[in-house]
């Protein structure tokens, strides 16, 4: 099994997870729906896979600091300070002055996910996401092959 077979596994079964927590969800729609509801779904959809591709980036993350790590809780230790130092990241953008929170502000995920949750469907946001999860599972997948090298 090669290096890269192994980091995409170990993500798609972490994907499939995520996609796991959504049927809950699904079938509350159901059940509204079914007893008279109104629901929008193009918001609903827009919001889930907002939330789905927040969540893919995020689970890449967690996977490159697994996979340079030896230590389960370690990993798990770092992966919530880079997220909370995108947190950080995004309230730090609206106290320093314009020009820069505004480049701030662009590596923050939760302004990118914001227009998800109001039913807008960013191209740009995908992109941002998208690209986030690729380039973790490239340091990954490095961090793999360098293990490898390492005996």
């Amino acid at each position: 099994v090669s290096d890269f077979e192994i980091v995409m596994g170990k993500y798609g079964a972490l994907l499939a997870q995520l996609a796991a927590l959504f049927l809950p969800t699904l079938a509350t729609l159901g059940v509204l729906r079914l007893l008279g509801g109104k629901i929008d779904f193009g918001i609903v959809f827009t919001a889930s896979l907002g939330f789905f591709l927040l969540g893919a980036a995020y689970l890449a993350m967690g996977l490159f600091f697994s996979s340079v790590t030896e230590n389960q809780m370690l990993a798990g230790g770092l992966s919530f300070l880079l997220l909370m130092g995108f947190w950080i990241l995004e309230w730090l953008a609206g106290l320093v002055p314009r020009p820069w929170g505004e480049g701030l502000s662009a590596f923050s995920p939760f302004v990118h996910y914001r227009d998800f949750s109001l039913g807008i469907l960013d191209l740009q946001a995908v992109v941002f996401f998208l690209s986030a999860a690729a380039f973790f599972l490239f340091l990954a997948q490095r961090a793999v092959e360098t293990r490898n090298w390492k005996g």
